[in-house]
């Protein structure tokens, strides 16, 4: 007996119109080089405040072990935070995060920084023991304040502002925290007040994930990709689900799929689209591709590629331009590079009354 049904002509184009991306968006935009970083920083996270672009370090990488005699690197939470200034081209390094962890959540709100959760080392799961700590850091003092914890302790989280609030979505939580197992992907959303300093729980994310890219546009939340099955590369799948929440409903909805499944992304929101910048993907990719969601469509858009593909690189938008900062070259870790790129999507609208071109 035969099993499903044929595809019709208008099944057929229904699916084209779903998934082909215009051959004349592929390579829109433009790619430069900005300062590098002094050294290759790698699981990194990024943000701009007051037109300056902030870099956290996650991971630093010992190619022989802590103690330098191993023969298999070792990792271990860095906490270190650098900030770039595009009027001078130049980096500064500012004070490190005081209980430093790797992996954990960044959102801006009133000029500050906030770090949620993450993972930690050394511990008996080898620097991935899941944590609930919240950090509050005031770039004009160089200063970190703790903050009331996360209700759900976890790493590979990702976050965003919306309406004065800060989303805490996803991530994954390990066995230090969950008896009996060795972690679960998490589909929790909590929300965090930062003029209380207050948690509430939200309706979960129906696709539990980590190392997924985040963007708020239009008060609604937009998640994209990730990785199910846990945090690690080679033992975890790679997805392109897209799902939107409404904070105001408190409901969430599916959308397109992004082109390409992947984790371990950066990303950022421009011209009112949610840009996913690289990635990775077992057992080899690491990609370059650049795409970006647009809601008012609900369809993805090809970009021109990075010029140095990598995943878990650091990207903030300052003006029209998006700062792609470090990352790894290679699949996993240890491959740091001090790479910073700079993205411009389309050129900024012309002022009324100019002439085209000008």
């Amino acid at each position: 007996m035969k099993r499903g049904k044929a595809i019709t002509g208008i099944s057929l184009i229904v699916l084209v119109t779903l998934f082909v991306i215009p051959v004349s968006a592929q390579q829109r935009g433009k790619w430069s080089k900005a300062a590098p970083m002094a050294k290759g920083w790698e699981e990194v996270m990024g943000a701009a405040i007051k037109g300056k672009v902030y870099v956290y370090e996650g991971l630093q990488t010992f190619p022989r072990g802590y103690t330098g005699t191993a023969t298999l690197p070792e990792w271990r939470p860095a906490g270190q935070i650098a900030v770039y200034d595009p009027a001078m081209d130049a980096w500064t390094l500012k004070s490190a995060m005081p209980v430093a962890a790797h992996h954990p959540a960044v959102a801006v709100h009133g000029d500050k920084l906030y770090f949620f959760g993450g993972f930690v080392s050394p511990d008996r799961l080898g620097g991935w023991s899941s944590v609930a700590n919240v950090w509050m850091y005031d770039p004009e003092a160089d200063k970190w304040t703790p903050k009331t914890p996360l209700p759900t302790p976890r790493g590979g989280a990702h976050a965003v502002e919306v309406g004065g609030k800060i989303y805490v979505i996803g991530g994954y939580t390990t066995a230090a925290h969950l008896p009996g197992l060795m972690g679960m992907d998490m589909g929790t959303t909590e929300e965090y007040d930062p003029a209380t300093d207050a948690w509430r729980s939200r309706q979960p994310m129906p696709t539990p994930r980590n190392h997924h890219a985040i963007g708020t546009i239009g008060g609604k939340i937009y998640v994209a990709g990730g990785r199910i099955g846990g945090p690690f590369v080679f033992t975890a799948a790679h997805i392109n689900v897209t799902e939107e929440y409404d904070p105001v409903r408190n409901l969430w909805t599916s959308k397109a799929a992004m082109p390409t499944p992947r984790s371990g992304l950066g990303y950022a929101v421009w011209g009112g689209k949610l840009f996913v910048f690289g990635g990775e993907r077992a057992p080899t990719f690491v990609h370059g591709e650049v795409e970006a969601y647009d809601p008012a469509t609900n369809r993805w858009e090809s970009y021109a590629s990075m010029p140095t593909p990598r995943h878990g690189p650091a990207v903030a938008l300052v003006g029209n331009r998006i700062h792609v900062v470090a990352g790894n070259v290679r699949i996993a870790g240890g491959s740091q590079s001090p790479v910073h790129e700079v993205f411009e999507p389309e050129p900024p609208p012309a002022p009324a009354g100019a002439a085209p071109g000008r």
